[in-house]
């Protein structure tokens, strides 16, 4: 046993002696000998020790750490030490908490006479322990004011198998590194200000946890294991906050984003107002507007998410990624809704994004796409290099769903709009391909499409609908429209744009009469029974096809100088020496007329005609002058 008069030789001896003490347990962690001071020729540690020796180095901070239990059996300050034990049982010293000390708050230990506890001292790296399995008592910790107490890596842990819950209302808790909040069990509310100094909290367990103070710092917030967490406060904290497991609600605030791990069946809906994301597992509940950004990440397997109410998705937008795909691949579904306006965009084969409104969702990884909503309008705009984009019907007739596809963008089946569908190709870098098919037989939307400048090519074989139109709007590029008669069931209206672009009709085995007004820009007269529009074109190409077909051609009202030249061989008949004044068509090529005829009206003006060669076809020609030439 050490005494005011024990003098040593050497560190050996000191180092020896203290050993021997803390074996014996004689003293409150030894006064925690903490070895802070520098030592000179002569020093001293406090009354009990005396160093004589020679002079000493700083020697590293030795501090012996405690583990605490509180009693309460004097009052409810931290700060006395009559109210904690070094030992559960009673046993041990009475001391009062240090920096670094684990204090423990257990319903069994020996002598505990109070359930609350206050922090009347700051204290720095503290590790707090709570075991309550008492009916009757919970326990609560508070603190004075102006108090703050620094977590350790370990933080608060509950458990908490008895009573109704376990309060923490300590002024203000500080993170120093990461730390975690582990409730084990039962309920945990904690009602501090926490400072996470720019660390990651975690909050873990299967037990019920709240916290109502404000969370703020640069840091974040991750939230493991199958509990529940409550973030009631208006928190200002910058980090992100994941949700990896459990139930996480919000109902006070983040001013962060917000990430969600969810696998195989993913629901969005509205609880109450507020966006629920849940996969039966894992449940994130929180107010659209409250989140800057919300996450959803998908796992290995085939990944679903269905949006089934979408005034409930975050107003700072909505990412979903698949993550890896399984043999089904990962999904979106967006349910039946009515909303004005929805647009998606596709970067690539799996990636892309979904405009409801204004509010967007992101996605990656993902195949196909089932649109649902009502809207009234539907756009689908392709960004990527040359494709081919398929517009046309599902394998369902008749129920109200329609498809587009693209070998570099998603399969989108969608609910027909009411208003217009619009193909936005005009952001893509290549020459794309755009098939326009028949769509589901309830369609009745206006149909708008645009071309990227790369010199595309649509071919038009299916038009759908009672009521409405089709237009086709070229880019810079030389643009190529190839349009079947039969198909031409509504108008449509086709604009070339700069370069030189090409309408091309194919007929059928039925006997038609087409005209073709260069003056008014229209084809008339197609068996589909409607009437073909154009602007900036610069070339026409009629395949009448079988039967027996006339073909009617107007020209401009100024003057013309035709050049007809029939190619006998190639089955082909070429005009040319359409007035470019008021319009662009230069050239009309034609097939399919040689058992019928072929009628030419100047339409005004000084016009002429050539005809190079005469073929097999009757020419009808109202012009000022004709000349005949030889066939060579």
């Amino acid at each position: 046993m050490l005494t005011r008069s024990a003098r040593f030789g050497g560190a050996w001896n000191l180092v020896g002696h203290l050993f021997s003490a803390l074996l014996r347990g004689r003293q409150k962690r030894l006064r925690r000998y903490r070895r802070r001071n520098r030592l000179g020729a002569a020093g001293s540690f406090g009354a009990d020790v005396t160093w004589l020796g020679p002079a000493a180095e700083v020697l590293e901070d030795r501090t012996l750490l405690a583990t605490l239990y509180w009693q309460g059996d004097v009052d409810t300050n931290w700060s006395t030490a009559g109210n904690w034990n070094t030992l559960q049982d009673g046993t041990g010293l009475d001391q009062a908490p240090a920096n670094n000390d684990t204090l423990v708050f257990d319903n069994s230990t020996t002598g505990l006479a109070n359930f609350t506890s206050n922090a009347d001292i700051s204290l720095t790296g503290i590790t707090i322990q709570i075991v309550d399995a008492d009916v009757t008592n919970d326990f609560t910790i508070q603190s004075n004011a102006g108090v703050t107490i620094g977590l350790a890596a370990a933080g608060i842990t509950n458990n908490q198998t008895s009573g109704t819950a376990t309060t923490i209302s300590i002024e203000t808790l500080s993170l120093a590194g990461a730390t975690s909040i582990t409730n084990t069990a039962g309920t945990l509310n904690v009602t501090s200000a926490i400072t996470n100094g720019g660390n990651l909290l975690t909050v873990d367990g299967a037990g019920t946890t709240t916290l109502s103070g404000v969370t703020s710092g640069v840091g974040g917030l991750t939230k493991n294991g199958t509990g529940s967490l409550t973030l009631s406060g208006n928190n200002t904290y910058t980090g992100d906050t994941t949700l990896n497991a459990g139930t996480l609600q919000i109902t006070g605030g983040i001013a962060g984003a917000l990430a969600i791990t969810a696998n195989g069946n993913i629901q969005l809906t509205n609880n109450g107002g507020n966006a629920q994301v849940t996969d039966g597992t894992s449940t994130a509940i929180f107010a659209p507007g409250d989140p800057t950004a919300v996450t959803i990440n998908g796992g290995a397997g085939d990944d679903t998410l269905t949006v089934n109410d979408p005034t409930v998705l975050p107003t700072g937008g909505l990412t979903f990624n698949g993550g890896a795909n399984g043999v089904g691949g990962d999904s979106m579904v967006l349910a039946t809704a009515t909303v004005t306006a929805v647009t998606h965009t596709f970067t690539n084969a799996n990636d892309g994004s979904v405009d409801i409104d204004g509010t967007v969702i992101n996605y990656t990884g993902l195949e196909p796409i089932t649109d649902n909503l009502s809207a009234t309008n539907r756009t689908f705009a392709f960004t990527g290099a040359g494709e081919t984009i398929t517009l046309g019907d599902d394998a369902g007739s008749g129920n109200g769903i329609s498809q587009i596809d693209s070998t570099l963008g998603e399969s989108v089946t969608f609910a027909n709009p009411t208003g217009t569908l619009t193909i936005n190709a005009s952001a893509g870098t290549g020459a794309d391909t755009l098939n326009l098919q028949a769509l589901d037989s309830n369609f009745n939307a206006n149909v708008v499409v645009n071309l990227s400048n790369s010199g595309d090519t649509v071919n038009l074989t299916g038009v759908t609908g009672s009521t409405n139109s089709y237009t086709l709007n070229g880019g810079s590029g030389n643009d190529t429209f190839n349009l079947t008669a039969s198909a031409i069931t509504r108008p449509v209206g086709i604009g070339g744009g700069a370069g030189t672009d090409t309408i091309a009709v194919t007929g059928d085995a039925t006997n038609e009469t087409w005209t073709a007004n260069a003056q008014t820009g229209t084809i008339s007269g197609l068996s589909g029974g409607q009437n073909v529009t154009y602007g900036q074109v610069e070339a026409l190409t009629f395949d009448l096809g079988a039967g027996t077909d006339d073909l009617f051609v107007v020209g401009t009202t100024n003057d013309d100088v035709y050049v007809y030249t029939p190619d006998v061989t190639a089955n082909t008949s070429t005009l040319t020496g359409f007035n470019t004044t008021s319009q662009s068509v230069s050239t009309l090529s034609f097939t399919g007329v040689e058992n019928a005829s072929f009628h030419l009206d100047g339409n005004g003006g000084t016009d002429t005609l050539q005809v190079v060669a005469p073929g097999t076809e009757a020419v009808t020609a109202d012009l000022d002058t004709i000349q005949v030439g030889t066939r060579v």
